[in-house]
């Protein structure tokens, strides 16, 4: 999914988090998709997308001969970064979306 630069349009932003939950499913097979972890993604993403720059933003910095920083700060790092986020959250949380009988 490519989400970047910053989130375009509502509609694409909608495709990639549908993207995003769809492989955290498919990584996760034994946990199913619960109401609410849409927004705990849409969090972490709104979050990421405010501290990451374009290649042109992070020219214009003291960082510009920083490789490390650019890895970080790249925005076309968002969604990798969003799921590596979103599923550590997932492994803390898991038992809150455990469906029990």
């Amino acid at each position: 999914c490519s989400c970047s630069p910053r989130f375009a349009s509502r509609a694409k932003k909608k495709r990639c988090t549908f993207s995003l939950l769809f492989f955290f499913k498919k990584e996760n097979g034994e946990t199913a998709y619960r109401q609410g972890m849409h927004e705990l993604l849409a969090v972490i993403m709104y979050l990421l997308n405010d501290e990451k720059m374009t290649s042109e933003q992070l020219r214009r910095t003291s960082l510009s001969g920083n490789s490390v920083a650019w890895e970080v700060l790249d925005v076309k790092h968002l969604e990798s970064d969003a799921f590596a986020i979103f599923q550590q959250l997932m492994l803390r949380m898991n038992a809150l979306f455990e469906v029990v009988d």
